[in-house]
Protein backbone atom coordinates (compact mmCIF):
# COMPACT_ATOMS: atom_id res chain seq x y z
CA UNK A 1 0.00 0.00 0.00
CA UNK A 2 1.24 3.73 -0.49
CA UNK A 3 1.58 5.88 2.44
CA UNK A 4 2.59 10.11 2.62
CA UNK A 5 4.51 10.71 -0.20
CA UNK A 6 3.26 8.35 -2.56
CA UNK A 7 1.72 11.15 -4.12
CA UNK A 8 3.13 11.94 -7.81
CA UNK A 9 5.91 14.14 -7.46
CA UNK A 10 4.70 16.14 -10.97
CA UNK A 11 1.51 16.88 -9.21
CA UNK A 12 2.54 17.66 -6.15
CA UNK A 13 5.03 20.17 -7.42
CA UNK A 14 2.22 21.40 -9.82
CA UNK A 15 0.33 21.96 -6.61
CA UNK A 16 3.10 23.85 -5.10
CA UNK A 17 3.84 26.11 -8.02
CA UNK A 18 -0.27 26.68 -7.52
CA UNK A 19 0.02 27.91 -4.61
CA UNK A 20 2.82 30.14 -5.57
CA UNK A 21 0.07 31.47 -7.78
CA UNK A 22 -1.95 32.41 -5.38
CA UNK A 23 0.70 34.38 -2.71
CA UNK A 24 1.13 36.38 -5.60
CA UNK A 25 -2.10 37.30 -5.79
CA UNK A 26 -2.17 37.77 -2.17
CA UNK A 27 0.57 40.07 -2.10
CA UNK A 28 -0.70 42.02 -4.63
CA UNK A 29 -3.71 42.94 -2.19
CA UNK A 30 -0.63 43.96 0.35
CA UNK A 31 -0.81 40.73 2.56
CA UNK A 32 0.75 42.34 6.20
CA UNK A 33 4.12 40.87 6.70
CA UNK A 34 2.81 39.12 9.66
CA UNK A 35 0.42 37.20 7.99
CA UNK A 36 3.76 36.21 6.05
CA UNK A 37 5.90 35.71 8.49
CA UNK A 38 3.66 32.71 10.34
CA UNK A 39 2.65 31.40 6.32
CA UNK A 40 6.14 30.87 5.75
CA UNK A 41 6.98 29.44 9.32
CA UNK A 42 3.73 27.11 7.99
CA UNK A 43 6.03 25.88 5.64
CA UNK A 44 9.15 25.52 7.21
CA UNK A 45 7.76 23.63 10.07
CA UNK A 46 6.24 20.90 7.12
CA UNK A 47 9.33 20.65 5.41
CA UNK A 48 11.73 19.88 8.11
CA UNK A 49 9.10 16.90 9.06
CA UNK A 50 7.17 18.87 11.80
CA UNK A 51 3.62 18.49 9.78
CA UNK A 52 1.23 18.69 13.21
CA UNK A 53 2.86 22.18 14.52
CA UNK A 54 2.62 23.17 10.47
CA UNK A 55 -1.12 22.22 10.94
CA UNK A 56 -1.89 24.68 13.94
CA UNK A 57 0.33 27.36 12.24
CA UNK A 58 -1.89 27.54 9.15
CA UNK A 59 -5.13 26.86 10.69
CA UNK A 60 -4.21 29.78 13.40
CA UNK A 61 -3.87 31.70 10.27
CA UNK A 62 -6.79 30.54 8.22
CA UNK A 63 -9.14 31.15 11.46
CA UNK A 64 -7.79 34.79 10.90
CA UNK A 65 -7.79 34.97 7.31
CA UNK A 66 -10.03 32.47 5.65
CA UNK A 67 -10.19 33.59 2.21
CA UNK A 68 -6.05 33.13 2.15
CA UNK A 69 -5.99 30.13 -0.57
CA UNK A 70 -2.56 29.56 -0.92
CA UNK A 71 -2.53 28.98 2.89
CA UNK A 72 -5.27 26.27 2.36
CA UNK A 73 -3.43 24.59 -0.38
CA UNK A 74 0.04 24.15 1.96
CA UNK A 75 -2.87 22.88 4.78
CA UNK A 76 -4.04 20.29 2.84
CA UNK A 77 -0.77 19.17 1.88
CA UNK A 78 0.11 19.03 5.38
CA UNK A 79 -3.23 17.03 6.36
CA UNK A 80 -1.95 14.56 3.63
CA UNK A 81 1.72 14.12 4.92
CA UNK A 82 -0.29 13.36 8.50
CA UNK A 83 -2.53 10.34 6.45
CA UNK A 84 -5.47 12.80 7.30
CA UNK A 85 -6.84 12.51 4.12
CA UNK A 86 -10.78 13.56 4.86
CA UNK A 87 -9.29 16.91 5.97
CA UNK A 88 -6.80 17.34 2.88
CA UNK A 89 -9.83 17.04 0.52
CA UNK A 90 -11.96 19.00 2.85
CA UNK A 91 -9.25 21.75 2.50
CA UNK A 92 -8.59 21.09 -1.06
CA UNK A 93 -12.29 21.30 -2.42
CA UNK A 94 -12.67 24.32 -0.51
CA UNK A 95 -10.10 26.13 -2.78
CA UNK A 96 -11.70 24.84 -5.76
CA UNK A 97 -15.28 25.87 -4.92
CA UNK A 98 -13.97 29.89 -3.95
CA UNK A 99 -15.25 31.68 -7.10
CA UNK A 100 -11.80 33.72 -7.17
CA UNK A 101 -9.50 30.61 -7.69
CA UNK A 102 -7.71 31.13 -10.83
CA UNK A 103 -8.22 28.61 -13.84
CA UNK A 104 -4.81 27.72 -14.11
CA UNK A 105 -4.77 27.09 -10.23
CA UNK A 106 -7.93 24.69 -10.68
CA UNK A 107 -5.69 22.26 -12.97
CA UNK A 108 -3.56 21.58 -10.53
CA UNK A 109 -6.08 21.48 -7.10
CA UNK A 110 -8.32 19.05 -9.37
CA UNK A 111 -5.46 16.74 -10.23
CA UNK A 112 -4.21 16.97 -6.68
CA UNK A 113 -8.10 15.89 -5.74
CA UNK A 114 -8.12 12.89 -7.91
CA UNK A 115 -5.21 11.24 -6.51
CA UNK A 116 -6.12 12.21 -2.82
CA UNK A 117 -9.35 10.55 -3.98
CA UNK A 118 -7.29 7.25 -5.37
CA UNK A 119 -5.10 6.98 -2.18
CA UNK A 120 -8.39 6.90 -0.02
CA UNK A 121 -9.75 4.78 -1.61
CA UNK A 122 -6.74 2.16 -2.05
CA UNK A 123 -6.48 2.57 2.11
CA UNK A 124 -10.57 1.92 2.61
CA UNK A 125 -9.58 -1.34 0.32
CA UNK A 126 -6.74 -2.78 2.36
CA UNK A 127 -7.71 -2.19 5.85
CA UNK A 128 -8.74 -5.92 5.77
CA UNK A 129 -7.06 -8.14 3.53
CA UNK A 130 -6.71 -12.30 3.19
CA UNK A 131 -3.97 -13.92 0.92
CA UNK A 132 -2.96 -17.33 0.15
CA UNK A 133 0.29 -19.00 -1.19
CA UNK A 134 1.08 -22.41 -1.84
CA UNK A 135 4.26 -24.34 -2.88
CA UNK A 136 5.07 -27.67 -3.86
CA UNK A 137 8.86 -29.17 -5.16
CA UNK A 138 11.41 -32.03 -4.82
CA UNK A 139 14.89 -31.66 -2.81
CA UNK A 140 17.69 -34.09 -2.78
CA UNK A 141 20.02 -33.95 -0.05
CA UNK A 142 23.22 -36.44 -0.46
CA UNK A 143 23.35 -36.24 4.04
CA UNK A 144 20.28 -36.22 5.06
CA UNK A 145 20.90 -37.81 8.18
CA UNK A 146 24.06 -35.68 8.61
CA UNK A 147 26.40 -38.35 9.09
CA UNK A 148 29.83 -37.93 10.04
CA UNK A 149 32.56 -37.15 7.14
CA UNK A 150 35.16 -39.68 8.79
CA UNK A 151 34.52 -43.18 10.60
CA UNK A 152 37.29 -42.30 12.84
CA UNK A 153 35.46 -40.44 15.84
CA UNK A 154 38.45 -40.46 18.07
CA UNK A 155 40.49 -41.86 21.12
CA UNK A 156 39.13 -42.21 24.39
CA UNK A 157 40.11 -44.03 27.24
CA UNK A 158 38.02 -47.22 25.59
CA UNK A 159 40.02 -47.18 22.94
CA UNK A 160 39.70 -45.77 19.30
CA UNK A 161 35.70 -45.42 18.46
CA UNK A 162 34.51 -46.26 15.23
CA UNK A 163 31.57 -45.12 13.23
CA UNK A 164 28.34 -47.73 12.82
CA UNK A 165 27.60 -47.78 9.11
CA UNK A 166 24.46 -47.36 10.48
CA UNK A 167 24.93 -43.94 10.90
CA UNK A 168 27.27 -42.94 7.73
CA UNK A 169 25.73 -40.28 5.85
CA UNK A 170 23.00 -41.59 3.30
CA UNK A 171 21.37 -39.62 0.22
CA UNK A 172 17.71 -39.29 -0.54
CA UNK A 173 15.12 -37.21 -2.41
CA UNK A 174 12.28 -36.04 -1.42
CA UNK A 175 8.99 -33.74 -2.26
CA UNK A 176 7.52 -30.80 0.37
CA UNK A 177 4.92 -29.11 0.34
CA UNK A 178 3.84 -25.82 1.99
CA UNK A 179 0.59 -23.77 1.77
CA UNK A 180 -0.40 -20.68 4.22
CA UNK A 181 -3.22 -18.07 4.84
CA UNK A 182 -2.38 -14.60 5.97
CA UNK A 183 -4.90 -12.13 7.00
CA UNK A 184 -3.86 -8.39 7.35
CA UNK A 185 -5.83 -5.36 9.31
CA UNK A 186 -5.15 -2.09 9.31
CA UNK A 187 -6.68 0.36 11.44
CA UNK A 188 -8.62 3.19 9.89
CA UNK A 189 -7.19 6.11 12.05
CA UNK A 190 -3.21 6.83 11.47
CA UNK A 191 -1.53 7.49 15.08
CA UNK A 192 0.59 9.99 15.95
CA UNK A 193 4.12 10.08 17.06
CA UNK A 194 5.37 13.13 18.03
CA UNK A 195 5.28 14.80 14.49
CA UNK A 196 4.95 11.37 12.63
CA UNK A 197 1.87 10.00 11.24
CA UNK A 198 1.69 6.08 10.45
CA UNK A 199 -0.44 3.14 10.44
CA UNK A 200 -1.45 0.43 12.78
CA UNK A 201 -2.03 -2.71 11.90
CA UNK A 202 -2.28 -6.49 12.87
CA UNK A 203 -1.36 -9.59 10.99
CA UNK A 204 -2.11 -12.95 11.61
CA UNK A 205 -1.00 -16.08 9.47
CA UNK A 206 -1.57 -20.24 9.21
CA UNK A 207 0.74 -22.45 7.43
CA UNK A 208 1.85 -25.93 7.28
CA UNK A 209 4.81 -27.60 5.86
CA UNK A 210 5.35 -31.34 4.43
CA UNK A 211 8.24 -33.10 3.09
CA UNK A 212 8.18 -37.02 2.76
CA UNK A 213 11.31 -38.95 1.64
CA UNK A 214 11.85 -41.12 -0.37
CA UNK A 215 13.55 -43.87 1.71
CA UNK A 216 15.05 -42.53 4.75
CA UNK A 217 11.37 -41.72 6.32
CA UNK A 218 12.47 -41.11 9.80
CA UNK A 219 13.44 -37.51 8.39
CA UNK A 220 10.05 -36.68 7.26
CA UNK A 221 9.07 -33.41 8.64
CA UNK A 222 5.99 -31.65 9.55
CA UNK A 223 5.27 -28.45 11.31
CA UNK A 224 1.89 -26.46 11.93
CA UNK A 225 2.43 -23.05 12.51
CA UNK A 226 0.33 -19.79 13.78
CA UNK A 227 1.21 -16.08 14.18
CA UNK A 228 -0.30 -13.06 15.26
CA UNK A 229 0.89 -9.83 16.54
CA UNK A 230 0.99 -5.91 15.54
CA UNK A 231 2.64 -4.03 12.89
CA UNK A 232 3.16 -0.92 12.68
CA UNK A 233 4.67 2.01 9.54
CA UNK A 234 5.48 5.41 9.19
CA UNK A 235 6.21 5.67 5.18
CA UNK A 236 9.67 6.31 4.60
CA UNK A 237 10.69 6.57 8.37
CA UNK A 238 10.58 3.23 9.94
CA UNK A 239 8.55 -0.09 10.21
CA UNK A 240 8.01 -2.57 13.09
CA UNK A 241 6.49 -5.73 14.40
CA UNK A 242 5.76 -8.41 16.95
CA UNK A 243 5.09 -11.96 16.13
CA UNK A 244 3.93 -14.31 18.88
CA UNK A 245 4.23 -17.76 17.18
CA UNK A 246 3.57 -21.71 17.74
CA UNK A 247 5.17 -24.17 15.80
CA UNK A 248 4.21 -27.85 16.57
CA UNK A 249 6.61 -30.39 14.86
CA UNK A 250 6.18 -33.90 14.10
CA UNK A 251 9.92 -36.10 12.90
CA UNK A 252 9.28 -39.16 11.40
CA UNK A 253 5.97 -39.17 11.93
CA UNK A 254 6.44 -38.71 15.89
CA UNK A 255 5.64 -36.12 17.99
CA UNK A 256 8.82 -33.77 18.05
CA UNK A 257 7.92 -30.84 20.35
CA UNK A 258 6.15 -27.59 20.33
CA UNK A 259 8.16 -24.52 19.80
CA UNK A 260 6.93 -21.01 21.11
CA UNK A 261 8.35 -17.34 20.69
CA UNK A 262 7.79 -13.73 20.95
CA UNK A 263 9.86 -11.76 18.07
CA UNK A 264 9.92 -8.12 17.78
CA UNK A 265 11.57 -5.93 15.10
CA UNK A 266 12.70 -2.72 13.53
CA UNK A 267 13.58 -1.11 10.52
CA UNK A 268 14.66 2.21 9.80
CA UNK A 269 14.78 3.99 6.57
CA UNK A 270 18.03 5.81 6.00
CA UNK A 271 17.57 7.40 2.82
CA UNK A 272 15.39 6.22 -0.01
CA UNK A 273 17.94 3.32 -0.99
CA UNK A 274 19.16 1.76 2.59
CA UNK A 275 17.77 0.26 5.34
CA UNK A 276 18.93 -0.49 9.13
CA UNK A 277 17.43 -3.24 10.97
CA UNK A 278 17.41 -4.25 14.60
CA UNK A 279 15.46 -7.88 15.39
CA UNK A 280 15.06 -10.40 18.83
CA UNK A 281 13.85 -13.32 19.80
CA UNK A 282 12.23 -15.50 22.54
CA UNK A 283 11.96 -18.74 22.03
CA UNK A 284 11.15 -21.78 23.97
CA UNK A 285 11.43 -25.29 22.69
CA UNK A 286 9.53 -28.28 24.42
CA UNK A 287 10.28 -31.55 22.89
CA UNK A 288 8.45 -34.81 23.34
CA UNK A 289 10.48 -37.55 22.85
CA UNK A 290 12.00 -39.60 25.23
CA UNK A 291 14.81 -39.81 23.33
CA UNK A 292 15.01 -35.63 23.33
CA UNK A 293 15.35 -35.98 27.38
CA UNK A 294 17.39 -32.75 28.14
CA UNK A 295 16.63 -30.91 25.07
CA UNK A 296 13.72 -28.66 26.45
CA UNK A 297 15.10 -24.94 26.59
CA UNK A 298 14.80 -21.46 26.25
CA UNK A 299 16.85 -19.40 23.93
CA UNK A 300 17.28 -15.40 23.62
CA UNK A 301 18.85 -13.97 20.05
CA UNK A 302 19.28 -10.72 19.26
CA UNK A 303 20.63 -9.44 15.71
CA UNK A 304 20.90 -6.29 13.28
CA UNK A 305 20.51 -5.79 9.24
CA UNK A 306 21.64 -3.95 6.95
CA UNK A 307 20.31 -3.39 3.16
CA UNK A 308 20.70 -1.42 0.36
CA UNK A 309 19.93 -1.37 -3.36
CA UNK A 310 21.23 -0.45 -6.35
CA UNK A 311 20.78 0.54 -9.67
CA UNK A 312 17.39 1.44 -9.13
CA UNK A 313 16.34 -2.02 -7.27
CA UNK A 314 18.52 -3.88 -9.96
CA UNK A 315 20.83 -5.27 -7.32
CA UNK A 316 20.05 -5.67 -4.17
CA UNK A 317 22.86 -6.61 -1.16
CA UNK A 318 22.29 -7.49 2.50
CA UNK A 319 24.10 -8.88 5.28
CA UNK A 320 23.31 -9.05 9.48
CA UNK A 321 25.01 -10.33 12.52
CA UNK A 322 23.00 -11.92 15.40
CA UNK A 323 24.44 -13.16 18.24
CA UNK A 324 22.50 -16.25 20.60
CA UNK A 325 22.63 -17.86 24.04
CA UNK A 326 20.39 -21.13 24.34
CA UNK A 327 19.74 -22.51 28.23
CA UNK A 328 18.75 -26.36 28.07
CA UNK A 329 17.77 -28.37 30.83
CA UNK A 330 20.85 -30.62 30.42
CA UNK A 331 23.64 -28.15 29.82
CA UNK A 332 25.40 -30.41 27.91
CA UNK A 333 22.77 -29.17 24.86
CA UNK A 334 23.11 -25.33 26.26
CA UNK A 335 25.61 -23.41 23.46
CA UNK A 336 26.06 -19.26 23.46
CA UNK A 337 27.29 -17.93 19.40
CA UNK A 338 26.67 -15.39 16.55
CA UNK A 339 25.94 -15.99 13.67
CA UNK A 340 26.17 -13.69 10.48
CA UNK A 341 24.86 -13.54 6.60
CA UNK A 342 25.70 -11.99 3.42
CA UNK A 343 23.11 -12.31 0.55
CA UNK A 344 23.37 -10.38 -3.19
CA UNK A 345 20.64 -10.55 -5.68
CA UNK A 346 20.34 -9.62 -9.08
CA UNK A 347 17.49 -8.73 -11.15
CA UNK A 348 19.08 -10.66 -14.05
CA UNK A 349 16.05 -10.64 -16.78
CA UNK A 350 12.27 -9.41 -16.78
CA UNK A 351 10.74 -11.31 -13.80
CA UNK A 352 13.91 -13.42 -12.99
CA UNK A 353 16.47 -13.10 -10.06
CA UNK A 354 19.61 -14.07 -9.47
CA UNK A 355 20.55 -14.90 -5.59
CA UNK A 356 24.06 -15.74 -3.31
CA UNK A 357 23.85 -16.16 0.24
CA UNK A 358 26.37 -17.22 2.48
CA UNK A 359 25.67 -18.27 6.29
CA UNK A 360 28.28 -18.55 9.14
CA UNK A 361 27.08 -19.62 12.77
CA UNK A 362 29.49 -20.74 15.65
CA UNK A 363 28.33 -22.40 18.20
CA UNK A 364 30.01 -23.04 21.68
CA UNK A 365 28.69 -25.35 24.36
CA UNK A 366 28.41 -25.37 28.23
CA UNK A 367 28.34 -28.79 29.53
CA UNK A 368 30.88 -32.16 28.41
CA UNK A 369 30.29 -35.02 25.77
CA UNK A 370 29.85 -37.89 28.31
CA UNK A 371 32.11 -39.97 26.09
CA UNK A 372 35.15 -37.46 25.19
CA UNK A 373 34.89 -35.60 27.89
CA UNK A 374 35.52 -32.24 26.12
CA UNK A 375 32.83 -29.64 25.55
CA UNK A 376 31.64 -29.46 22.06
CA UNK A 377 32.88 -26.52 19.51
CA UNK A 378 31.02 -25.69 16.06
CA UNK A 379 31.09 -23.58 13.23
CA UNK A 380 28.36 -24.31 10.17
CA UNK A 381 29.19 -22.52 6.66
CA UNK A 382 26.05 -22.40 3.99
CA UNK A 383 26.72 -21.23 0.73
CA UNK A 384 23.78 -20.93 -1.63
CA UNK A 385 23.12 -19.85 -4.90
CA UNK A 386 19.68 -19.29 -6.66
CA UNK A 387 17.45 -18.56 -9.66
CA UNK A 388 13.78 -17.72 -9.56
CA UNK A 389 11.34 -16.86 -12.45
CA UNK A 390 7.67 -15.15 -12.12
CA UNK A 391 5.87 -15.88 -15.24
CA UNK A 392 4.00 -12.73 -16.97
CA UNK A 393 1.62 -12.88 -19.49
CA UNK A 394 -1.71 -13.91 -20.58
CA UNK A 395 -1.29 -17.69 -19.89
CA UNK A 396 -2.02 -20.49 -17.31
CA UNK A 397 0.93 -20.10 -15.41
CA UNK A 398 0.61 -16.30 -15.11
CA UNK A 399 1.78 -15.63 -11.46
CA UNK A 400 3.63 -18.62 -11.11
CA UNK A 401 7.39 -18.64 -10.24
CA UNK A 402 9.96 -21.47 -10.67
CA UNK A 403 12.86 -21.54 -7.96
CA UNK A 404 16.02 -23.88 -8.18
CA UNK A 405 18.87 -23.12 -5.47
CA UNK A 406 22.06 -25.32 -4.88
CA UNK A 407 23.67 -25.31 -1.51
CA UNK A 408 26.73 -26.57 -0.38
CA UNK A 409 26.76 -26.83 4.12
CA UNK A 410 29.95 -27.53 5.72
CA UNK A 411 29.67 -28.13 9.31
CA UNK A 412 33.53 -28.13 11.66
CA UNK A 413 33.73 -28.84 14.95
CA UNK A 414 36.19 -30.09 17.38
CA UNK A 415 34.62 -33.57 17.51
CA UNK A 416 34.75 -35.86 14.56
CA UNK A 417 31.31 -37.15 15.65
CA UNK A 418 29.59 -33.64 14.69
CA UNK A 419 31.68 -32.70 11.11
CA UNK A 420 29.75 -33.12 7.91
CA UNK A 421 29.13 -32.15 4.94
CA UNK A 422 26.40 -31.85 2.73
CA UNK A 423 25.14 -30.84 -0.69
CA UNK A 424 21.29 -29.80 -1.60
CA UNK A 425 19.35 -29.30 -4.50
CA UNK A 426 15.94 -27.76 -3.92
CA UNK A 427 13.19 -27.21 -7.43
CA UNK A 428 10.12 -25.60 -6.25
CA UNK A 429 6.74 -24.13 -8.34
CA UNK A 430 4.68 -21.77 -6.17
CA UNK A 431 2.64 -18.31 -6.16
CA UNK A 432 0.69 -16.89 -3.95
CA UNK A 433 -3.33 -15.51 -4.15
Amino acid sequence: MRFPHALSRSTLLCLLAAAGTLAQASESASVTSEIETRYRQGLYQRETGQPFQAIDTLESLLNAHPTLNRARLELAVAYYRTLNFDRALQEAQRVLADPATPEIVRLSVSSFVKQLELEQRMADGQRSTVSYSLTAGLSHDDNVNAGPSSDLLGSTSLGTLTLNPAFRPRSDWSQFVQGGVTHQWQRATPFRLGQQAGRLGWQTSLNGYGKLHHRENEQDVAVLSAATGPTWMVSGQWRANTSLQLDQIWLGGNDLGLYSSISPSITWNLGRETEFGLDAQFLKRDFRRSVDLGRDSDVRNVGVTLGRLLQGGRWALQGGLKAFDEQASDSRYSNAGQEGFAAVSWQAWPGGEVLARWDWRQSRFEGTEAVFGVSRREIERRWELGFSHRFTGDHAFKGWSVNTTLAHVDNTANLALYQFQRNLLLVSFGRSF
